[in-house]
């Protein structure tokens, strides 16, 4: 695999958010926040390889509760292209996305060490299959998507062909996707966005983080 040290800016951009549950796997932990809107993971290949992630330039790290950018935490303001609101969000995990056999069941990429990060084995990416890129791979902030893998199964070579059901990965890295911790950000994506799997495109920028930790070690 490559070491890649031109994933998308952690400053600002065009980005996907969407929903995960608290029992996913990730490499942080210990989390409690108030004074932000959400908590979230991003994608672990933003760490270094010593943490099993794939690019040691983007100086990020787990911090105590939270997760470090150049040591300092890492919080954004997003607003969504589909409903028009505008969030905080702290991010304190890492995802890790879904590897192969993605008509399950599909591994997190993170057990799977550096082979995590070969297209060949990782699933296809979510904002493909589900429309929310235009012709160049770049997200479409006026896209409002479609089912990733129903009524047509995705191919993205040279990820794995995947059908309905079957998972995609949202957490690649080729953008920068925030994974909700336990409950849906309908105020951000509406359930219908991307054919029911309540993903959208959003504007991310960062922040200086506004919350109290409550759970310092």
């Amino acid at each position: 695999f490559t070491v890649i040290s031109s994933y998308p800016s952690l400053e600002q951009g065009l980005g996907t958010t969407g929903t995960y549950y608290s029992g996913s796997s990730g490499k942080c932990g210990g989390y409690s926040y108030s004074g932000v809107d959400y908590i979230a993971a991003i994608p672990l290949a933003y760490w270094p390889l010593s943490q099993f992630g794939n690019c040691d330039a983007c100086n990020i790290t787990c911090g105590s509760g939270h997760v470090n950018f150049n040591y300092s935490p890492l919080c954004y303001r997003v607003t969504s292209y589909s409903t028009g609101a505008t969030k905080t969000i702290a991010v304190v995990e890492s995802c890790g996305g879904n590897c192969a056999p993605c008509n399950g069941p599909s591994p997190d990429c993170a057990t799977l060490g550096p082979k995590g990060y070969d297209d060949t084995v990782r699933c296809p990416m979510g904002q493909f299959c589900s429309g929310l890129v235009d012709a160049s791979g770049n997200l479409n902030p006026s896209a409002s998507g479609h089912n990733p893998l129903y009524p047509t199964p995705c191919d993205q070579p040279p990820h794995p062909v995947v059908s309905y059901p079957g998972y995609v990965d949202w957490c690649n890295g080729r953008y920068l996707h925030f994974d909700i911790n336990g409950q849906q950000p309908v105020e951000l994506c509406a359930t219908n966005d991307a054919g029911g799997t309540g993903v959208c495109v959003i504007k991310y920028v960062r922040i200086t983080c506004p919350f109290t930790n409550n759970n310092q070690h």
